[in-house]
């Protein structure tokens, strides 16, 4: 997978001795001629900053067609535009921050219309968000986990951001400006599921949201965070928990009825297990006992449901969650 983006650090910026102002126009001429290359095609093009003669790659991606490309987007709509041009993936960095937040739906708008422009099929799939988060099994707990490192994470970003991100010098000030922002969630599984549906509302849906790393907690801390949102946030989207919970639910919902026809009684029992005369002569493998699963808590299926929609291009696909 290849990954586009202008830059959005100041400091880098500063470093390469770049215009910021040069900074996305080069990367859309770059990334034309790159497409072109990964083509196949033997491209010439001269620009004000570099020129090919008769470039072509010596090496192709190993993946072929199926080489995955993305760019970036932040707040303004360019990084949706070019994307959708060549119908490749946008990446959407700042999808929980304020401004992010509210223009994820109009940048898929922009999206498609680009796509559309060059005959290319939008597809919900290849878009990708952005999100922090520090879970734990109380809010109180997780806020006092993040004491470990959130007020260095936020003046690093408000240092290299335009603008900052949250305003605040202790960790209380800055508790209390991303309980008004909702950049980060901090907080327990359940306060991750409503985030996250609230992207997917405010978006129209998207592919897939990336849990975004950070070191705001410490390292024990942290992995504890990564296995409650695996163990307790996915299955919500990605649709594991389905089967699982329609089951659990049938069960609540026809326990009468069993009870009942169990007190009724079916008759002598059988045997859980068949004999060799029903197995037949010409098989006499063990069997061997199916390992029990893990059980899970009845309020944690009560809390589980799916979310997903449609994998057609034109709908909200089924969501995908990494870490």
């Amino acid at each position: 997978m290849l990954g586009c983006g202008p830059g959005q650090l100041a400091s880098d910026m500063h470093m390469l001795g770049i215009d910021p102002d040069l900074a996305r126009p080069r990367m859309v001429e770059a990334l034309d001629v790159i497409i072109r290359l990964l083509r196949g095609e033997v491209v010439t093009e001269e620009t004000e900053w570099f020129t090919l003669r008769d470039a072509r790659l010596q090496l192709t991606p190993r993946s072929g067609e199926n080489f995955e490309v993305a760019v970036t987007g932040v707040g303004s709509p360019n990084g949706a535009r070019c994307a959708g041009h060549h119908g490749i993936g946008l990446l959407s960095m700042g999808a929980t921050t304020p401004d992010g937040f509210a223009h994820l739906r109009g940048h898929w708008a922009e999206y498609e219309k680009s796509a559309a422009d060059q005959g290319h099929v939008a597809d919900r799939r290849v878009w990708r968000c952005v999100g922090p988060f520090h879970l734990a099994d109380t809010r109180e707990q997780a806020r006092a986990e993040v004491a470990h490192g959130l007020v260095p994470f936020v003046k690093y970003f408000n240092n290299i951001v335009p603008g900052g991100l949250l305003l605040g010098d202790t960790l209380e000030e800055i508790l209390a400006a991303n309980d008004e922002a909702k950049w980060l969630t901090i907080g327990t599984p359940q306060d991750a599921i409503q985030r996250i549906q609230e992207m997917k509302d405010e978006s129209g849906g998207f592919g897939t949201l990336l849990y975004m790393a950070t070191e705001i907690a410490d390292l024990s801390a942290s992995r504890r965070s990564l296995e409650m949102f695996a163990r307790d946030v996915i299955p919500c989207f990605d649709g594991s928990a389905d089967a699982p919970v329609r089951s659990y639910q049938w069960v609540n919902e026809m326990g009468h009825q069993f009870a009942a026809n169990k007190r009724g009684g079916d008759g002598p029992s059988r045997p859980c297990h068949a004999g060799p005369s029903e197995l037949g002569a010409h098989d006499i493998r063990p069997r061997r006992p199916v390992p029990e699963r893990a059980a899970r808590r009845p309020h944690d299926l009560d809390q589980r449901r799916s979310i997903s929609g449609s994998r057609s291009p034109s709908g909200p696909p089924t969501m995908r969650l990494a870490i």
